[in-house]
């Protein structure tokens, strides 16, 4: 135990070897339901049942396993939902590709990505893509996958006149999509650990009581097999190949740095007092996107889309996860999953569809981050939502985001101040404020005169400091207006201050302006005593 303790630092991080193996529990608890939701996504472009359900298991086990050891950090990583939907009716159904060429388009991505990784070179691309625009292809593929979810329960049909239309929702399937998302919503509302499993559990159960179709078996040794990718389009730089590889590229690239930034912010991971974070860089960045690229890649082999940290792991992070141990854990449970194949695959879609739903209304949560008062920013950020499931296309929607921003940058000549902000960044790659508390503290110390030269030049009275800090928006979180400069701060110093809302413009950085108000009265009295 000592030595799990030490290798993971369980107890430098304050935490315990059961409350890491619990929080790993609970969060795949919550994640579980990629298992039964990315198999019936998948098979629609004709991959086997069976085979995506081993193959959802298998990159997910090997994935979390993987940032568990080399980045210690309490996540999970499994398929991420929105990418395996653009697979299926953007690439296969949409544009008539083969579905060996879509998974050769994914396996070409976890190269870049892994390449990029080690090259450091992502933190350019997260600077480079504007906030807005990250934020807004989060909110964009939530409505794309609400659509689909609709779609699949009858709610939403296809209409000769309007393209779409409302079906009949009084048919057995629409009932019962609804009653689920209704019980799933509700547990959620709970906060009842694993609320989506057991939504998805009731609306099976249901569904086979109703159709008498109950599953056959319940364990059965996985099987798998080893796709013969298609890479000829690529060879080719056909655009269409080139289009997809980059959206997945990105789609990885912003997902990642932004769970990496929110969760690790949550954990208390990040931070100057913090192991290599002292620019408030994230610990383990590089070990994790390597993890997502390894997978990915082995997962286009055998059957499934790229693998992002599962936001689902801010429940762990809550039940007291600090380390790679709930990482692990969480790899251990999706391997034993993999023997549970029958009963996966035997969950109806009518009983996943509501999942779907759900997953797009907490995606939307990130519209809020966006500044729908500058036009500069509004109508990228509109363009790249609408887009999606209009087209039913994620890389559709980031490019005309982009397009929009370059043109909009051009006409208002923000375009400079853009270019010198991409040369000549902030000192930290992923978004946050630099001033904390160390700042506060340094800033009080300095106005008391204890710091650097010892006593001398103590104040007589309260006195204000200014700190203005380089900030720039965290990616693609919830947490994205809050985490970047704190609404109030306190210390053993008694530093108070009232902190401006950081500029949500979606360019590279602005000032953070933080006026620290110093009360040392308490210091002065027990000086004068």
């Amino acid at each position: 135990m000592k030595v799990i303790d030490r290798f993971f630092k369980i107890s430098e991080r304050g935490s315990t070897i059961e409350t890491e193996i619990r929080a790993g529990v609970v969060t795949f608890l919550t994640m579980s339901y990629i298992l039964l939701v990315n198999p019936q996504i998948l098979s629609k472009a004709g991959l086997p049942l069976h085979q995506v359900v081993a193959s959802t298991a298998l990159t997910s086990s090997i994935a979390s396993f993987c940032v568990g050891i080399f980045a210690n950090l309490p996540v999970g990583i499994a398929p991420g939902m929105g990418l395996n939907a653009y697979l299926v009716f953007s690439q296969v159904l949409g544009s008539n590709v083969s579905i060996s060429s879509a998974l050769a388009c994914c396996a070409t991505a976890s190269v870049l990505v892994g390449i990029l990784s080690i090259l450091h070179a992502l933190s350019l691309i997260l600077r480079l893509v504007p906030n807005s625009i990250k934020l807004a292809t989060v909110v964009g593929m939530g409505l794309l996958l609400s659509l689909i979810g609709l779609q699949q329960s009858g709610v939403v049909v296809r209409n000769k006149d309007t393209m779409v239309g409302l079906g009949n929702v009084f048919q057995v399937n629409a009932l019962l999509s609804m009653f689920g998302l209704a019980i799933i919503a509700g547990l959620h509302y709970r906060n009842v650990k694993g609320s989506i499993l057991i939504g998805i559990l009731l609306c099976s159960i249901t569904f086979w009581a109703l159709e008498d179709t109950w599953p056959q078996s319940v364990f059965a040794p996985p099987s798998f097999r080893l796709f013969a990718l298609d890479f000829s389009a690529i060879r080719a730089l056909d655009a269409n190949a080139m289009s997809a590889v980059t959206a997945y590229a990105l789609v990885m690239v912003f997902d990642i740095g932004g769970a990496m930034y929110g969760l690790g912010k949550l954990a208390g991971l990040i931070g100057p007092h913090h192991e290599n974070s002292s620019n408030g860089e994230i610990p383990g960045a590089v070990p994790t996107y390597l993890s997502a690229a390894v997978a990915t890649l082995i997962g286009a082999f055998t059957g499934t889309t790229p693998l992002i940290i599962a936001a689902e792991s801010a429940v762990g992070i809550k039940e007291g996860g600090r380390t790679g141990l709930v990482a692990v854990t969480i790899s251990f449970l999706f391997a034993l999953a993999l023997f549970f194949a029958p009963i996966l695959q035997s969950v109806p879609s009518v009983a996943t569809a509501p999942v779907l739903v759900l997953v797009g209304t907490m995606m939307m949560g990130e519209s809020t981050h966006v500044d729908w008062t500058s036009m500069l920013t509004a109508i990228p950020a509109f363009l790249t939502i609408v887009v999606q499931p209009f087209t039913f296309s994620i890389s559709n929607g980031i490019y005309a985001g982009l397009v929009m921003t370059l043109l909009l940058h051009i006409s208002t000549g923000h375009i400079f101040q853009t270019l010198h902000n991409v040369v000549f960044p902030p000192p930290s790659p992923y978004a946050h404020c630099t001033n904390d508390l160390f700042l506060l503290d340094a800033a009080s110390d300095k106005v008391r005169g204890e710091g650097g030269g010892g006593g001398g030049g103590r104040q007589k009275g309260p006195s204000t400091v200014v700190v203005t800090a380089t900030c720039v928006m965290p990616v693609a979180t919830a947490t994205a207006a809050s985490s970047c400069c704190p609404s109030s701060s306190s210390s053993s110093n008694a530093v108070t201050g009232a902190a401006q809302k950081c500029p949500m413009e979606g360019d590279v950085g602005g000032a953070c302006p933080y006026s620290v108000a110093v009360n040392n009265s308490n210091n002065n009295n027990n000086n004068n005593n």
